[in-house]
């Protein structure tokens, strides 16, 4: 009968081959048996298992995904690592991301990941030879050093003993696993790939360690590097990565403002006054939770939600906004001793359903602990680490500074792992992005990174959390496809997010200036160019007419236009133009097709655009975070014309009603048509596509635009339709005739 060591042992022995690797191995490509949001391709590679042991003839079989280009010519390869350490790269293109990247990536790259070492099948890592032996050290050791008066030397203990179990189990791989080996397996792919030996790449959360500890190893062979959602290495290897906690705190700030502005989707806004009322309430049912668990059912496992179960559901769902009303659902039943309603913080406990073989968070056990440097035997000098903790993040830092306990006793050290100190100038510069409301890798870890790397650049984004939904990754790199990866100059187009509670404020977007575009590379055409320079004039709300930069682009008064001449570009296929009026508070759109959109009109069947094109909502967030970099008091923002009407489903209904009220082809300003809501022709305007983008901004920005008495004139002349929305605020009266009678009829 086979030992209990050796039956652990054989996963090993299924990546491990007993030849040695020839300096250039090749692919092997096959079908693979899973299909994912894009097709893919499967393959694998040999790499030596150990890069400092040159005497061994041992090889390691990576497994890749391939994600292939679909346009031409294609540009090369991007790998993609989805974070972790223990992040499956093979089950990420099963999910939603790999057509998200492929349209990120503009189908012009072959994109590939990988499970890396301690993942999946390439030599997976855990410290338990069965089932059992797992849950019951699960069950048996506390998450956090605040669950209870005790835990801190409980979790200790307890993770001396899971030390002792590794050390037995895991000997064999322990030294194997870390980043600085798997960056070298990507070094390798590159070279597989034989295409110039340049490194292009992608990485979220570990990812950007990952990608941060790459670029340091061989900064002459990187290409083009995206770093979303960034750990600081620093910090990350000193096991001391204090930084990461500096947002936690303005993260849960937002669940419990977003919970509050939108009372009909969270029902918890209904147990507190205010902001600091709510905060209280949480913080004092965390710690009565301890001495009190609240009891859901009669599983010992599942029907108990003690300290550990809440702390981790908030933890888990700051991650992911999306979930923000689950959880405020869940917290609230607590309160009110609603049973059905607390067990929903149990589906925010629930592991993830995987695909691959996949031991996630035993991976993470290995890699992390085997990377960092801190080593102590003395529980008491760790001490003074958990208080920064504590100082920096009240919601997370008793969850960010347990791993340290594993650190402190870990028996393993990663072989080659790095040893710099991040002080390099890489081939091509590296694009961080980050956000000061992300609770576990926020702007500051982007920044403090980027220090280090000589021409990089730090791009904002205000998204919360750490792993946003599809939209959001659709908001932040369509940017990143235009700017660094195709090469097209400024985006025309973001997506509307309403991610918190249906109608948050919160919404992500880019901050982005000539300079950012320039270093890159960027081909900025003339048309951005003035644009650029023109919104700056508007936004500073000078009078008169505008400077002379020599381009028709520009109109009198200080309008700016966003149309070139340029046609769209084919990565998206979407445009946004249109008048942005600051000191007028108007905007004339001119044009606004989304990617799908322009799929139909090129005559693509619905399922083809189904399987490639997200369903982007509304344009109307595009034209707001436009309009609000640009005014300086956005929320003034009274009128919003449409210049040339061509919905299908819009212009039907305009020409109906100018045939009913007997309304010449060509008329005159004084011969509009105006419905306010209290009409039925009104309601039907704003039920159609065009006017539900209106609706949308007002309900979705409401915080900031107030509420609003709208109406809707429509008129035609030259062959086009025309609608045109006053945004009164309310014990306002109109102020149309006025505004004509200054700027004449809003026509481009």
């Amino acid at each position: 009968m086979l030992s209990k060591v050796l039956l652990a042992f054989i996963p090993f022995l299924h990546s491990v081959s007993t030849f040695k690797a020839s300096p250039r191995q090749s692919i092997d490509w096959f079908p693979c048996r899973e299909n994912g949001s894009a097709p893919l391709t499967c393959g694998s590679l040999l790499v030596p298992l150990d890069y400092l042991n040159p005497s061994s003839n041992a090889s390691l079989k990576l497994d890749l995904v391939k994600i292939s280009a679909v346009k031409e010519p294609k540009r090369g390869t991007i790998l993609f690592n989805p974070g972790g350490p223990g992040g499956s790269g093979r089950e990420s293109f099963v999910g939603s991301i790999a057509a998200a990247l492929r349209v990120v990536t503009g189908g012009v790259y072959d994109l590939i990941s990988f499970d890396p070492r301690g993942v999946g099948d390439t030599i997976p890592f855990s410290c338990f030879t069965n089932d059992s032996s797992r849950k019951i050290y699960n069950l048996k050791a506390p998450m956090f050093l605040n669950s209870s008066d005790t835990a801190i030397g409980a979790i200790w203990a307890a993770r001396k003993t899971l030390v002792r179990s590794c050390l037995e189990n895991a000997k064999d791989r322990g030294e194997l696993v870390g980043t600085g080996y798997v960056a070298r397996d990507m070094m390798q792919i590159v070279d597989a790939l034989n295409e110039g030996g340049l490194l292009n790449y992608m990485g979220v959360s570990y990812g950007t360690l990952l990608g941060s500890t790459v670029a340091a190893m061989f900064p002459d062979r990187m290409g083009k590097l995206v770093l979303d959602a960034v750990i600081n290495p620093r910090d990350y290897y000193a096991g001391r990565d204090v930084s990461g906690a500096t947002a936690s705190d303005r993260c849960f700030d937002g669940f419990i403002t977003g919970c509050l502005a939108n009372p009909q989707t969270c029902a918890l806004a209904q147990e507190a006054t205010d902001a600091r009322d709510l905060e209280g309430r949480i913080y004092e049912l965390l710690d009565s939770i301890k001495y009190d668990p609240f009891v859901i059912g009669s599983d010992v496992v599942s029907g108990i939600i003690d300290y550990s179960v809440m702390k981790n559901a908030i933890f888990t769902a700051l991650y992911n906004p999306v979930t923000w009303p689950l959880l405020a659902s869940g917290i609230q039943g607590i309160l009110t001793k609603n049973a059905t309603q607390a067990a929903k913080l149990m589906a925010l406990n629930a592991p993830v359903p995987t695909i691959f073989p996949s031991r996630g968070y035993e991976a993470s056990q290995g890699i992390r602990p085997s990377d960092v440097s801190l080593r102590t035997d003395n529980l008491t000098s760790l001490l003074p680490l958990f208080d920064e903790f504590y100082a920096t993040s009240r919601i997370f830092g008793d969850a960010l500074s347990s791993p340290t306990l594993s650190y402190a006793q870990w028996p393993f050290k990663a072989k080659g792992g790095y040893t710099g100190n991040f002080q390099v100038k890489t081939k091509n510069p590296i694009l961080f992005i980050g956000s000061d409301v992300d609770p576990i890798t926020p702007l500051a870890s982007a920044k403090n990174a980027s220090a280090g790397f000589e021409g990089s650049v730090v791009l904002e984004h205000e998204g919360y959390g750490t792993f946003p939904n599809l939209e959001i990754v659709y908001s932040r790199h369509l940017e990143i496809q235009q700017v660094v990866f195709s090469n097209i100059g400024s985006p025309n187009i973001f997506v509307d997010v309403s991610f918190h509670f249906q109608h948050s404020s919160h919404l992500p977007y880019i901050k982005r200036d000539h300079e950012f575009l320039e270093k890159f590379g960027c081909l900025v055409d003339k048309g951005t160019k003035y644009f650029y320079e023109g919104v700056v004039y508007a936004a500073e709300g000078f009078g008169g007419p505008p400077p002379d930069f020599g381009n028709d682009a520009l109109s009198r008064n200080g309008w700016s236009v966003s149309e070139t001449e340029d046609p769209l570009p084919e990565e998206t296929g979407a445009d946004c133009n249109g008048f942005y009026i600051p000191f007028s508070n108007a905007i004339l759109m001119t044009g606004t097709h989304s990617p799908r959109a322009h799929m139909r009109r090129k005559g693509i069947p619905e399922d083809e655009i189904e399987q490639h094109i997200p369903r982007l909502n509304t344009i109307s967030d595009v034209v707001w975070e436009q309009w609000k970099s640009l005014a300086h008091e956005p929320g003034k923002l009274r009128f919003y014309a449409i210049d040339g009407v061509v919905n299908a489903v819009t212009s039907p209904l305009l020409d109906y009603l100018f045939r009913k009220k007997g309304s010449p082809e060509e008329m005159e300003w004084e011969d509009r048509l105006t419905f306010g809501l209290d009409t039925d022709e009104g309601k039907a305007l704003f039920g159609t596509p065009n006017g539900v983008a209106v609706a949308w901004l007002l309900t979705n920005h409401h915080g900031a635009l107030g509420r609003r008495d709208p109406r809707v004139s429509i008129f035609r002349g030259e062959g086009k339709r025309y609608m045109i929305w006053e945004l009164i605020p309310e014990g306002e009266k109109s102020t149309f005739d006025d505004y004509v009678s200054k700027h004449g009829p809003i026509r481009q």
